[in-house]
């Protein structure tokens, strides 16, 4: 029935949800509801329905409207056609994300070697800078001076000068 959870309040009473978790429904026959109806949508045979029909009499109804809808070969027509369209749809949507995926991964990796070019790059800018500091602190330039000069730090170009004393 429709709920609100949150309130404890029943919403109406007059429709109803039902859920049956096909691969629950116990193999043998244990005469439940869900097993029965389980049954009954898992069946694809005439021997199953007309076994069940005769065995549960709650489900008479729904093998008689099965046994006709699929006599009518428009309609048996129809059904072919319209499962036939969700396998094309599953597929589409399947090979839509295999293509997706395959994308995604060369992005992946083109954006990976940029980012590691710029990386690459900064990192030997880097390393310039502080050559030509090191370079510099021998001479009478001032720690800004140097920092300025070589975008270093003023903090990178004294730590350098600790070191090399």
């Amino acid at each position: 029935m429709m709920r609100d959870t949150e309130e404890d309040v029943t919403l109406t009473d007059k429709s109803r949800i039902d859920v049956l978790e096909m691969s629950k429904i116990p193999k043998e026959c244990d005469g439940s509801p869900e097993w029965i109806w389980g049954s009954l949508f898992k069946a694809d045979e005439e021997d199953e329905f007309d076994m069940l029909a005769s065995r549960y009499p709650e489900v008479q109804g729904a093998v008689a409207a099965i046994k006709e809808l699929s006599a009518d070969p428009d309609f048996r027509y129809q059904a072919l056609q319209m499962e036939k369209a969700r396998r094309d749809w599953i597929s589409g949507i399947d090979e839509a994300k295999t293509q997706g995926i395959e994308i995604g991964h060369k992005q992946g990796i083109e954006i990976g070697h940029k980012q590691g070019l710029e990386q690459g790059l900064e990192q030997g800018e880097y390393i310039k800078a502080r050559s030509i500091a090191q370079g510099l602190l021998s001479t009478n330039l001032t720690i800004d001076e140097i920092a300025r000069l070589t975008s270093l730090t003023r903090e990178e170009v004294d730590h350098l000068r600790m070191m090399n004393s």
